[in-house]
């Protein structure tokens, strides 16, 4: 039964990340209006941090790549959103007080707004253009 059941849940998680898009195509890309450039993303970022962290004057080391042109499905059934985006890392205290290292995230805009910052190691459905 322990095995019937294995196999099931195996077989489902291949059929989902087998039908899965690999997003929007070259000429979709191309003509996709991606809102305002962030300018201001770093101020953004700060303020997101600012909101989420325990701590947030122990920021240490915050960086950030200049924000690209790029796209996003948040759920693979969701419609493609397109935007700026860029990775950004940084170092800060938890909750025990000792700094965790440095941690590595996404930031996503449009139109001047922070949408969404994902930590790196759950990044999916995402990218440049094509």
């Amino acid at each position: 039964m322990r095995n019937a059941i294995f196999l099931l849940v195996s077989l489902a998680t291949l059929v989902q990340f087998g039908c899965l898009g690999s997003g929007p195509r070259r000429e979709d890309f191309d003509k996709a209006d991606f809102g305002s450039y962030p300018s201001n993303h770093m101020q953004l970022i700060q303020d997101r941090l600012s909101q989420v962290l325990i701590d947030p004057g122990s920021v240490q080391n915050l960086r950030s790549s200049e924000p690209k042109p790029m796209w996003i499905q948040p759920m693979f059934v969701d419609p493609v959103v397109y935007g700026y985006g860029c990775w950004f890392s940084y170092n800060a205290k938890n909750r025990y007080g000792g700094y965790v290292g440095q941690k590595t995230y996404f930031a996503f805009f449009r139109n001047g707004q922070l949408l969404r910052t994902i930590e790196d190691r759950y990044m999916v459905g995402a990218g440049e253009r094509p």
